[in-house]
């Protein structure tokens, strides 16, 4: 599962998103201005604005946040090697 953190007019969210689709990732996106329950983990992973990524992949988590190409990159490798 790929979850993908934003909020309304984040430029960085909106990268990240045409980022994710094109490396083929399906993910939920979530809206910590709707959700204050999904603002509150960002903050306890220690993220402190979107757009934040977290994936679980093989039951390893991978998290960061910012628009991050070569995170994206390496996470579409390792969901590809988990499907095969």
């Amino acid at each position: 599962m790929v979850r993908l953190y934003t909020q309304p007019g984040c430029m960085p969210c909106m990268a990240t998103k045409r980022s994710l689709d094109k490396a083929g990732i399906e993910f939920e996106t979530v809206n910590v201005r709707e959700d204050p329950a999904a603002a509150e983990d960002l903050r306890r992973r220690g993220f402190p604005s979107t757009p934040a990524v977290v994936a679980t992949v093989g039951g390893r988590e991978y998290a960061w946040s910012g628009h991050r190409p070569d995170d994206i990159a390496a996470l579409a490798f390792l969901l590809k090697e988990a499907a095969a």
